[in-house]
């Protein structure tokens, strides 16, 4: 944000690094490996840490942001993700807009919650949405440059037509996402129809984190075919 009011780009002078909440491994002291495993020469992931699924919902629910995790309280926890996402949309998201009257993004976030690791389809989006699908896709932009939504690409590698080319979308944070979707430790650990789509984001999440600081900087996809044989 503070780039525009500097004279100078600092170009090769500086580097830009994403930072992403807290991962399971920050937040529990652990360093991860699991991604440098997968490329490695013979495949050893290290220690493997064991987690109920009460205890992995615990963890769901109260996502990576280091606010959030320092209110041990749920409802303390839920004032802080209502006021970062109102701060988010009503005063960085104008900022990068340079507008007025995004009154659509709040309603158009929940509809992105009750996506999350959906394939982006930006027409039906739209439609439930109620704007225009050239204006979706700016108002999506917003959302990505704030790190509310994050795209994943559809692996191709063009071998076959039969691939889908459709990428996913995912919300920033399993917390944040738990939140928009008003879903407790309760509700989610007796099942809801969104369980494994949190789920989902969350494993997702956290490999994107890890390959924030894997030597040989992969990228995450999903694959999917128009037949809907997928690996998420």
């Amino acid at each position: 944000m503070l780039l525009p009011k500097v004279s100078e780009s600092l170009a090769g002078r500086m580097e830009v690094l994403p930072l992403w909440p807290f991962s399971q491994g920050e937040i529990g002291a652990v360093q991860e490996t699991f991604t440098e495993a997968c490329f490695a020469a013979e495949f050893s992931p290290g220690r493997k840490v064991g987690a109920d699924w009460p205890t992995l919902v615990s963890k769901i629910v109260a996502g990576g942001y280091p606010e959030a995790l320092a209110r041990t309280k749920a409802d303390r926890r839920l004032a802080w993700f209502g006021s970062y996402v109102t701060t988010i949309l009503e005063r960085d998201v104008r900022d990068i807009a340079k507008i007025q009257g995004l009154r659509e993004l709040p309603s158009l976030l929940r509809l992105v919650a009750a996506r999350s690791s959906n394939v982006l389809n930006f027409n039906d989006l739209a439609r439930d949405a109620g704007i225009a699908p050239t204006t979706l896709k700016r108002y999506w932009g917003l959302l990505e440059a704030v790190f509310l939504g994050i795209t994943i690409p559809a692996w191709n590698g063009n071998l076959t037509s039969r691939l889908s080319k459709t990428p996913k979308l995912m919300v920033g944070d399993a917390g944040l996402l738990c939140h928009l979707l008003g879903l407790d430790e309760t509700r989610l650990q007796e099942g809801s129809l969104m369980t494994g789509a949190v789920l989902e984001t969350f494993v997702g999440l956290e490999l994107i984190k890890q390959l924030a600081w894997t030597s040989n900087a992969p990228k995450l996809f999903h694959y999917r075919t128009h037949a809907q044989q997928e690996v998420d």
